[in-house]
């Protein structure tokens, strides 16, 4: 009955965002979920959508997931909600060899080295990104030279940092200068390039899978 009354209590977007976390970590889909706790697919839909729900629901899928109600709404302390990043998780990548791994040295001028030398178009930082079942995947890059063109699911966001940046989408060509942002669906195939060459643009991405989304 305790449990009951604190449901009543926790905004309903929490605990749809908390049963969502937990069926991923257990590698279940909707369609898994709503069979062990025998209710609709839309049931399981409108809770992780934070739709008010009834509380015989949240129990039935919390039975399911072997979670305790008063467990789902005091998640325990490593159960955090946020991902940090900071300068120690720093790795940064050559986008077109991303499978080589790592460089060996983080730093700019190791960067500007292989750039000088032919050798990187692309540089690109994964910023720390764990958030179970999350869908975002943001990454800080540095363009010496044109990307190769690409798509993939999903829709992305580009912020440019420093320097003007050259995205073509599909036929269309847009320049965004720093302080600006363009958004467009990313199974366009597109290609980043600086603006002037000789300079080195900076800018931040986010990109949304929607493919992840669905799981």
């Amino acid at each position: 009955m305790e449990a009951l009354a604190m449901l009543k209590e926790t905004p309903p977007d929490i605990v749809g965002q908390r049963l969502r976390r937990a069926r991923v970590k257990q590698g279940l889909s909707i369609r898994d979920l709503a069979a062990r706790a025998e209710i609709s697919k839309s049931s399981v839909v409108r809770v992780e959508s934070g739709e008010p729900s009834h509380g015989r629901t949240i129990v039935k899928l919390c039975r399911a997931l072997g979670l305790h109600l008063a467990g789902l709404l005091t998640p325990p302390p490593d159960d955090v909600p946020f991902v940090l990043h900071t300068r120690a998780d720093d790795k940064w990548f050559d986008m077109h060899n991303y499978g080589d791994g790592p460089f060996p040295d983080n730093s700019v001028e190791y960067r500007q080295k292989l750039a000088s030398e032919g050798k990187l178009d692309v540089g690109i930082l994964l910023l720390t990104n764990r958030l179970g079942g999350g869908m975002m995947l943001p990454v800080l890059g540095e363009l010496y030279g044109p990307s190769e063109p690409r798509r993939h699911t999903g829709e992305e966001m580009v912020y440019v940092l420093e320097n003007d940046l050259l995205i073509r989408i599909g036929d269309k060509e847009i320049t965004v200068r720093p302080g600006e942002a363009i958004t467009f669906w990313s199974a366009e195939e597109h290609v980043y390039s600086p603006a002037e060459p000789g300079k080195v643009t900076r800018f931040l991405s986010i990109r949304i899978d929607y493919v992840r989304s669905l799981q």
